[in-house]
């Protein structure tokens, strides 16, 4: 099954990030103009993701913010958002 999430927008800025996060705690940041792109009737793969994960959150920042992740149990951690690289959409 195909997990999907819906960012709606009608500009695609530069310095403006998707900030992807997986259940198993993988965070993925890809620059937001990378998906400025003719969208398929399938729509666009923005992320892999292994069999026995599943994406959780994604948000649209600013390149600055900070992340927190807060898993069931109440542990949490948190990061500057430039502490996480941008990749590119196929990764």
């Amino acid at each position: 099954e195909r997990v999907m999430a819906v960012i709606p927008t009608r500009e695609f800025k530069e310095n403006k990030y998707l900030v992807f996060a997986t259940a198993q705690g993988q965070v993925k940041k890809t620059e937001f103009l990378d998906y400025n792109t003719p969208i398929k009737a399938d729509g666009i793969i923005a992320i892999n993701i292994r069999d026995d994960d599943e994406l959780v959150a994604v948000r649209l920042t600013s390149g600055s913010d900070d992340i927190i992740m807060v898993s069931r149990s109440g542990h949490a951690v948190r990061f500057k958002e430039t502490e996480a690289r941008p990749m590119g959409r196929s990764t």
